[in-house]
């Protein structure tokens, strides 16, 4: 069944994670250490993990190492992965023996993910699995473990490692991990780890023992992301991880990145990297990113890094997946909007711009104003009478390199006065239950905001099948279908029923 990703949480003065750490792909990024004989029969994993790989296809789609215990061949391992079909897999090589939950497609938010093993309980039934708290069906590919056969997590004699399967196969993480736990001798469920909070999943302190194998990995010290921070002193070695990779975008402040499901694909040219922050082109393509707003005053930036055919801006869903839809500004100096693919070129607005320069993106939702930065300094109003749901994008109209920063970390210039960060502490939206969406007579259907996540959704009045129509996201819901009875060309009425809210307070919160 689908599973959605957490959007996000403000905890009031309960437990908050404040560190991430960022794994991109493009660097090969691993963790890796020594283990000490331990319980090879009984521990348990726990990680909260935003997965933003959905970007990749072919020949780069790969499966998503999250721990794994084995040799330096690949013949011999044990280890948890999140699989090409988006799957949460615990694995062995010489036994063949694997369990599997699916589903895990949402780069939007954050998942918590908990693996229990225990083989102490017999031949059957002792692996478990939860996702965001719910224990999950699983399936098993071949048969369960039994006893210490190819258990390799708690053996003295292989390495531990996180995001690389072995050296001459990394399947690195894609995306952040935090608060990474490995329990060593103790079957623990997930409770231990979250707990329910306003009516979200929320993560919750462990209050256990550590010892043996035991670790857990905050990335609190951006010198040594590989720091055990349990007092076990079970440090990492860490490779393609630097200091920058500590990051605020964490189960407890949810922030902005590109969508990697919601893009162009006109060439495929578009990829990304560094957490979904960076974009590389080599065609004209785009993307949309992750959270939408209405209202109040927002704050983001582009970083150029190389390359022409430049558009930063914003965007709204269009009529069809191939027509742009929005306003933005390039590097010649010019201003355009799009509406529907009609439209381009408005003429001169602001000064040139390119490799090195910050672009600054100030998008006034009271005022209804749009407004860019080159190097702090502004270059005056780009678009007024702005209304409705606005997201912002990702245009590169040739070969560049460009990095996005809604915040998670420092901005280059300061900006305008009582402008936001793009994240879950400045986002409180009401869940919205009905509303309509321009359809676009294709699999790639547009992204719905409903300010929070579905249980269930019913378009033009027939019931939507997760997976099959569409899929949840932590902000509400992606139609993936071209059947005109759930996306036809022209309007689409949808109704809804809340399954979680996008973001909560435990104080009072006026906006819900």
């Amino acid at each position: 069944m689908p599973i959605n990703a957490i959007s996000m949480l403000i905890p009031g003065g309960r437990y908050k994670i404040d560190y991430s750490g960022r794994f991109d792909h493009a660097r090969t990024p691993y963790m890796t250490r020594a283990q000490v004989a331990g319980n090879k029969q009984t521990w348990t994993y726990s990680a909260w993990v935003k997965a933003i790989d959905h970007g990749l296809t072919g020949s780069t789609k790969h499966q998503l190492t999250l721990l794994c215990g084995g040799d330096t061949a690949g013949s011999a391992y044990e280890r948890i992965v999140i699989t090409v079909s988006d799957s949460m897999r615990l694995g062995y090589a010489n036994g063949g023996a694997a369990v599997s939950c699916r589903s895990l497609k949402d780069p939007t938010g954050w998942y918590h993910l908990v693996v229990q093993k225990d083989t102490t309980l017999g031949a059957s039934n002792n692996v478990k699995m939860w996702v965001n708290g719910v224990l999950q069906s699983i399936t098993v590919d071949y048969a369960w473990p039994s006893g210490t056969s190819y258990a390799y997590v708690n053996d003295a004699g292989f390495n531990l490692q996180i995001s690389r399967f072995y050296s001459g196969e990394h399947r690195p993480h894609n995306g952040y991990m935090a608060d990474v736990y490995l329990i060593d001798g103790q079957a623990l469920t997930a409770s231990h780890f979250g707990e329910t909070r306003g009516g979200v999943w929320a993560p919750k302190k462990y209050a256990g023992t550590f010892g043996g194998n035991s670790h857990f990995l905050e990335f609190k010290d951006p010198s040594q992301m590989g720091k055990d921070t349990s007092g076990n002193g079970k440090n990492f070695t860490v490779s393609g991880l630097l200091s920058t990779d500590q990051s605020l975008d964490t189960p407890t402040t949810n922030f902005c990145t590109i969508n990697t499901l919601d893009k162009n694909n006109t060439y495929g040219t578009l990829s990304f990297e560094q957490g979904a922050l960076r974009g590389v082109n080599s065609n004209d393509d785009w993307a949309n990113c992750t959270q939408w707003v209405n209202s109040g005053k927002w704050y983001w930036e582009w970083k150029i890094v190389s390359g022409i055919g430049l558009y930063p801006g914003i965007c709204r869903n269009p009529a069809s997946p191939y027509l742009m839809n929005g306003w933005a500004y390039n590097h010649a100096g010019n201003k355009y909007q799009w509406s529907n693919g009609a439209g381009g070129n408005l003429g001169a607005y602001g000064a040139t711009f390119g490799a090195g320069d910050v672009i600054g993106v100030a998008l006034d939702l009271d005022a209804g104003t749009l407004t860019f930065y080159k190097n702090g300094v502004s270059q005056g109003v780009a678009a007024s009478g702005l209304t409705g749901y606005w997201t912002p994008w990702i245009y590169t109209a040739s070969t560049s390199t460009v990095d996005l920063n809604f915040g998670q970390f420092a901005f280059t210039h300061t900006p305008p006065a009582l402008h936001k960060k793009l994240c879950s502490d400045n986002l409180l939206p009401p869940f919205v239950g009905s509303g309509s969406f321009q359809g676009t007579a294709d699999a790639r259907g547009p992204n719905v905001w409903c300010g929070g996540t579905p249980a269930t959704v019913i378009i033009n009045g027939n019931v939507v099948i997760w997976d099959t129509h569409a899929i949840k996201t932590a902000t509400g819901f992606k139609v993936i279908t071209s059947s005109a009875s759930y996306n036809a060309s022209g309007t689409n009425n949808w109704t809804a029923t809340l399954g979680a809210k996008f973001a909560t307070a435990e104080t009072v919160n006026t906006a819900q």
